[in-house]
């Protein structure tokens, strides 16, 4: 999963899946609709917890 910054809009790109705007629910959590509604938050340690077709997973900061 790829999460990418354009312009002022938030993007979420699954390998397979078409690219989809993250739309935010607060100022650290944000969701979006790709088989299945995704939260992703984004926690003050730097990882990301991932919510997806209710698998939870937390990540980290690749690049």
């Amino acid at each position: 999963m790829d999460v990418t910054r354009d312009g002022d809009r938030l993007m979420v790109e699954v390998h397979g899946l078409v690219r989809t705007e993250l739309r935010p629910m607060s100022q650290t959590r944000f969701f979006a609709r790709m088989k299945g509604e995704v939260e992703l938050d984004f926690l003050p340690n730097g990882e990301v917890a991932l919510t997806w077709a209710g698998h939870d997973v937390t990540a980290r900061r690749a690049a």
